[in-house]
């Protein structure tokens, strides 16, 4: 995790070099709002669950049996997590000093005053780390996550309200403005603006008085008998799942790739499907102009859907993977198998919105290369997220999703695309659009990346098989 924190540096670093109009180390310190209001409370949320994740896999490790109270148990785990996300947060800030140097600023930089803006971002997210914690151990990996975005995106929205005083999400960004020297969206604070100057402490005090309460109380119920329940019946729920469906002869489906949709019944994927599916009309519905969907399309529902989509494929997968060595199916093909089937999700997707974007007016020339783009684009980067969860880990693609989504949201939707659109294919389906030749070169390199990792989804396959643990 602590890795999460170089690579939001070397983010912050790179775009100070390229789309800065401001030069010193007050614009380079102003880019760390990317990590405050967004990539930050999705690291934190990711960091919980992945603990949260390891303790209910494992059972606690043996240690529910050991003589250690539960609060006790809750507690340290709480105070490792804290250490990491200290770690993380140096990082960050401390990692994108090197910059500043490759920009001709002053050398060695305010260190400084960078560490004690490190401790009290550290600080100020120590809230979200105490809630995030509970939601890991009793929802898993995904749900904390998913609650670190909530998080995020609502603190963004709040901390320049009149009432941010009572809403603990908008606590960590306003703390951080008078730091970073921005509003929440990233714009420089004006001269004589209420923020410049204000004090950080409310903010700092609450988020610390709010993590120790949540700390306290949530390791009250944390009692072994119902962890050891509730994974007792996970594994039946599991093996009842698991039970082949009947279905009349004429309508029965063989092979490895029905068995690996049947395999995903149950699981969150149809539903999220069909939420995005429908988020299309309904944006349709809002926004008159079908140019404004096409971006949401374009910029939030495609990387986070190829990010979700082959994360949570391989997540109802896994646990049967080992076994798959002992099968007439080898795991290379089945591996491939499992990248058409995420494939196809994605080429029925784009040719939904198409069809929409089209028909309400879009034109169907840009709603044709809008397919295309989505299709192709999206498949190349399913296929990414795929081989980073199957060779490495679920939590390395999540992360990678993460930055994906916001480097599509801060250079495509700005001025940066015109400079950085080669380098952000999450952003591919708006910016390629921009003329025909960036639409043949974005097209061209995703079929080409699409082969190359396809290809790798094979090996990969059989590592994960061979594994020690799926």
């Amino acid at each position: 995790m602590p890795l999460l924190g170089l690579v939001a540096a070397g983010l912050q670093g790179l775009l100070y070099l390229a789309g800065s109009t401001r030069h010193g180390w007050a614009a380079l310190t102003a880019w760390q709002i990317l990590w405050v209001s967004f990539l930050g409370p999705v690291g934190i949320g990711l960091l919980a669950g992945l603990l949260g994740r390891r303790e209910t896999t494992a059972r606690g490790g043996g240690a529910w049996w050991r003589p250690v109270t539960g609060r006790r148990a809750h507690l340290a785990g709480f105070v490792v997590l804290a250490g990491y996300a200290l770690v993380m947060q140096l990082a960050v800030l401390l990692a994108a000093v090197p910059f500043g140097w490759v920009g001709d600023l002053s050398f060695p930089g305010p260190v400084g005053h960078l560490l004690l803006v490190a401790a009290a971002l550290w600080v100020s997210t120590l809230a979200l780390l105490a809630v995030a914690h509970q939601v890991a151990l009793r929802a898993g990996l995904l749900a904390a996550t998913g609650f670190g975005l909530v998080w995020a995106l609502a603190g963004t929205f709040t901390a320049e309200t009149s009432g941010w005083w009572w809403q603990p999400w908008a606590w960590t960004v306003r703390a951080m403005l008078p730091l970073t020297g921005t509003h929440a969206n990233g714009v420089p604070l004006e001269p004589g603006s209420p923020l410049v100057g204000a004090s950080i402490w409310p903010a700092l005090l609450a988020t610390a008085l709010l993590a120790a309460g949540v700390t306290a109380i949530g390791s009250r119920p944390w009692r072994r008998a119902r962890l050891l329940r509730r994974s007792a019946a996970g594994h039946a729920a599991h093996a009842t799942a698991a039970r082949p469906v009947r279905l009349p002869r004429r309508w029965r489906v063989t092979g490895p790739v029905a068995a690996l949709v049947v395999g995903l019944r149950g699981t969150s994927i149809a539903p999220l499907l069909l939420v995005a599916a429908g988020t299309v009309p309904l944006g349709l519905w809002l926004w008159a102009d079908p140019t404004t969907t096409t971006q949401l399309v374009a910029l939030l529902l495609m990387p986070v859907g190829t990010t979700l989509l082959p994360v949570l494929t391989w997540q109802a997968v896994a646990p049967a993977w080992r076994a798959l060595g002992a099968r007439p199916l080898p795991p290379a093909a089945l591996s491939a198998r499992l990248a058409l089937v995420n494939a196809g999700a994605v080429v029925v997707f784009g040719a939904w919105c198409g069809l929409l974007l089209g028909a309400a007016g879009l034109g169907w020339s840009d709603a044709a290369e809008l397919t295309a783009l989505l299709a192709v684009t999206g498949t190349a980067l399913t296929w990414w997220h795929l081989w980073l969860a199957v060779r490495w880990h679920i939590a390395v693609a999540l992360a990678a999703g993460a930055v994906g989504t916001l480097l599509a949201l801060v250079v495509g939707g700005t001025g940066l695309a015109t400079q950085l659109w080669i380098v952000v294919p999450w952003a591919w389906a708006e910016t390629g659009t921009a003329s025909p030749a960036r639409l043949v070169v974005c097209l061209g390199l995703s079929v080409g990346a699409s082969a190359l990792l396809f290809l790798a989804c094979r090996p990969a396959g059989i590592r994960a098989a061979a594994a020690t643990a799926p």
